[in-house]
């Protein structure tokens, strides 16, 4: 098994393409959409993630907070 010294990894994962994960919402509840921001989050995925949260018109809005990785 060949481990890359960790400046490698840091530049190849510099090279990665950026990825955007939609999330549809719609009055599902709160705990399903922070489970599926948790899934986002436990990926290994090391390149740029941007994910985008669409509220269609929901009665209560999800309460959310930002946090970058």
């Amino acid at each position: 098994m060949y481990l890359a010294p960790l400046d490698l990894v840091e530049k190849m994962s510099n090279n990665l393409p950026s990825i955007a994960v939609i999330i549809t919402y719609h009055n599902e509840g709160e705990e399903l959409l922070h489970r599926a921001l948790a899934s986002i989050h436990s990926q290994t995925y090391t390149g740029p993630v941007e994910i985008v949260i669409v509220d269609d018109a929901s009665k209560i809005s999800p309460k959310l907070q930002s946090d970058a990785r």
